[in-house]
């Protein structure tokens, strides 16, 4: 049954042996094979385990799915939990993406055409990096949310589109990413991507105020002063300009003196 499926029966620890594959020690031939399945550690996505062991992810998924002991096949060590092991790998797939990227970015923004036509090599960087930060982003990394909707935004690698960086941006702002908040409530602001909506834009531009964002507050300042989306106030948006000031926000001084 599914037992089988995530355990090394007598027998197969017998084969592995016969076959060089020694399970019990980090750093030799257990780095050729998996010691849960015993296929070739290359055919599936691996994770390596704090006690250096290297397993497919898979196996180790399946050992926690079905409830077998949360510990490691060949030393007993405890399991990480899942949460752990998903940040990790998440952070690994962002920083690979994000080098890719800054690498590209700069031959690209150096030649004739810029974005507006990549070169067959480059379109084939470009899917790379976005499919490693979607991995990320699916593992819940919201920088990498952030950045998927700042490229559909730009059109960087992939379709310009309002819509999809809307749909990014969402997944980055519900986990609190400040900048994906405040992007938002400029896309409500001026209606691209979605219907215009002063009352979202607040409520965007609020999220990001909280967390000490000045530029917003400088837009949250303006939704106040003029009464867009919030019930009008001067005294409101003295309060948010001088915040956006205290953080030395210089693009806000001049709405300062207005109201004053």
């Amino acid at each position: 049954g599914k037992h089988k499926q995530f355990c090394v029966t007598r027998e197969e620890r017998s084969v592995a042996a016969q076959q060089g594959l020694d399970a019990t020690a980090p750093g030799g031939d257990c780095e050729s094979a998996c010691a849960i399945c015993l296929d070739p550690l290359e055919t599936l996505p691996a994770v390596t385990l704090p006690c250096e062991h290297r397993f497919h992810s898979a196996c180790v998924d399946g050992m926690r799915e079905f409830g077998i002991q949360q510990a490691c096949p060949s030393c007993r060590s405890s399991l990480p939990q899942k949460e752990s092991v998903d940040k990790s790998k998440a952070e690994k797939l962002f920083a690979d993406a994000s080098r890719r990227f800054w690498v590209l970015k700069q031959k690209i923004e150096s030649r004739d055409g810029g974005w507006g036509a990549l070169s067959t090599a480059h379109q084939r960087g470009m899917d790379d990096v976005v499919a490693k930060l979607k991995e990320a982003a699916a593992l819940g990394h919201g920088e990498a949310q952030y950045w998927i909707g700042g490229m559909h935004q730009d059109g960087h690698g992939v379709k310009q589109s309002d819509k999809e960086a809307v749909r990014w941006w969402q997944k980055a702002a519900d986990q609190g990413h400040a900048d994906a908040q405040n992007n938002l409530g400029v896309l409500y602001d001026s209606g691209r991507g979605v219907k215009q909506s002063d009352k979202e834009a607040v409520r965007w531009y609020q999220k990001a105020a909280d967390q000490g964002y000045s530029g917003v507050q400088c837009n949250l300042g303006v939704c106040y002063e003029h009464g867009r989306g919030v019930k009008q106030s001067d005294k409101e948006a003295v309060r948010w300009y001088q915040m956006a000031a205290d953080q030395g926000y210089s693009g806000v001084q001049c709405n300062l003196g207005v109201c004053y």
